[in-house]
């Protein structure tokens, strides 16, 4: 209850000038909502700013959401592009690779059915002396000059039957001037010789053109790997042939 009638009318009178009263406690939503009646022009400013930037949030949003898709797409498109330039590359050098090989293979066959090849090999098989060695020596320095650019080599042999190395190029390290001492030193173990996918003692011999396991060369100490193919006798009348060694190119 009021304590007096005045008290009653000034509470009147407040609350029909949108006041708050004082017998009655308001909540926050009444006093806010009068608060806007009596500030208009505020109100609606603030509003329309709210409105606004909910508005501009939104198509921000929008347009950066658009925008990432964007630059997902182009990485993804870009990492494609770059995935076929990778397969092209490497199907281009596989191809490469493999026109080297073919060619490094039909020049050795080429190389291994020289007659005077097989002559001499046939000739040799039972000398140890250097000094019988040396037709074989200039054939496969003709040789291996002849074929310098198709092959680029870093070095040519020639083994018998048994595993020597009786011909090599070249003969002397052009940086050092020294005289390389494989000639006359057995090889037969070399995976080159016997194809047995290592160095070591395996199979007899290759028998067909062979692309070798890596190794050290006994010269430079180089890691290498070498072509080699086996030369063959001329067929006999029974249709058989020996072996008469390996000719090869590291």
């Amino acid at each position: 209850r009021y304590a007096s009638a005045a008290d009653l009318a000034r509470d009147i009178e407040r609350y029909l000038a949108d006041e708050e009263v004082a017998a009655y406690s308001e909540p926050i939503s009444r006093r806010m909502a009068r608060l806007m009646r009596r500030h208009r022009g505020v109100s609606q400013v603030l509003m329309l700013s709210v409105l606004l930037f909910i508005v501009v949030s939104s198509v921000f949003a929008v347009v950066m959401g658009r925008m990432a898709s964007l630059e997902a797409n182009a990485r993804e498109n870009a990492t494609e592009m770059r995935n076929r330039s990778l397969q092209f590359a490497a199907r281009s050098a596989a191809t490469s690779m493999a026109l080297n090989i073919n060619d490094a293979w039909r020049i050795l066959e080429i190389e291994s059915n020289s007659q005077l090849l097989r002559n001499e090999l046939e000739t040799i098989q039972g000398a140890s002396a250097n000094a019988d060695w040396k037709t074989v020596q200039e054939w496969l320095i003709r040789r291996a000059q002849q074929n310098e650019r198709s092959t680029e080599a870093l070095s040519w042999f020639l083994c018998k039957a048994d595993g020597t190395q009786v011909a090599r190029f070249p003969l002397i390290d052009e940086e050092t001037d020294d005289v390389y001492d494989s000639i006359g030193r057995n090889f037969a173990f070399r995976d080159y010789f016997r194809g047995s996918g290592a160095d070591r003692n395996g199979t007899p011999h290759i028998t067909d053109v062979h692309l070798s396991a890596v190794y050290q060369s006994s010269n430079t100490a180089n890691l290498k790997v070498a072509f080699s193919i086996p030369i063959w006798s001329e067929k006999t009348e029974d249709g058989g042939k020996k072996f008469l060694g390996v000719l090869g190119y590291s």
